[in-house]
């Protein structure tokens, strides 16, 4: 279960990111939630895929699946999470100086 989520948190983060602009980056993992549909075995190959579900100002929400390659395609785990942002650009902008 730990190798799975590890995985499958790994795969939503690089999915925000690259959606991100800027140095724009996922700065936590606030929730995770996993679910293990079937054992995975040793010896098979299997794809991981991330997906960014939305993303607010300052929260994204993603998904990610492992799915056999081979045979049917079967989702042998599958998460979703929700991730803090962290936006330097919008830092930069209320960064608490006054002009006179």
């Amino acid at each position: 279960a730990g190798v799975h989520s590890l995985l499958l948190d790994a795969a939503m983060n690089f999915a925000i990111n690259a959606a991100m602009p800027g140095r724009s980056r996922t700065r936590a993992t606030l929730e995770l939630k996993t679910e293990l549909m079937r054992p995975a075995m040793v010896g098979e190959r299997y794809a991981l895929r991330g997906e960014v579900v939305r993303m607010a100002r300052l929260v994204a929400y993603a998904e990610a699946t492992v799915t056999e390659v081979e045979g049917e395609g079967r989702i042998v785990s599958r998460s979703t999470g929700t991730f803090l942002l962290h936006r330097p650009e919008a830092h930069d902008a209320d960064d608490g100086a006054t002009t006179a």
